[in-house]
């Protein structure tokens, strides 16, 4: 087994390469899943900010809004939704 002392130049630049190799290979890794996670996360189209239609009748029914209030913001959230939809088609 060789020492530190005795690598030549030519091992030098190979553990340099190879080194440049495995970081490029892991950082294209990482980059590749948050592309993915951004891409799959709320793909079905029905989340507006951070509620979806659902959310909204659960505020109606709580209370947390009127009847006027989740009319408005369900239009809303429809019209995104419809906008999303022609964006990707």
């Amino acid at each position: 087994m060789l020492g530190v002392a005795d690598l030549s130049d030519a091992d030098w630049g190979n553990i340099a390469l190879w080194g440049g190799v495995t970081i490029l290979s892991f950082v294209a890794f990482i980059v590749a899943v948050v592309i993915m996670r951004r891409r799959f996360r709320d793909s079905d189209g029905s989340k507006l900010g951070v509620f979806n239609l659902e959310d909204l009748q659960k505020m109606r029914d709580r209370g947390d809004i009127d009847e006027a209030e989740y009319k408005a913001l369900r239009t809303q959230a429809i019209a995104t939704m419809m906008v999303d939809s022609n964006d990707r088609a």
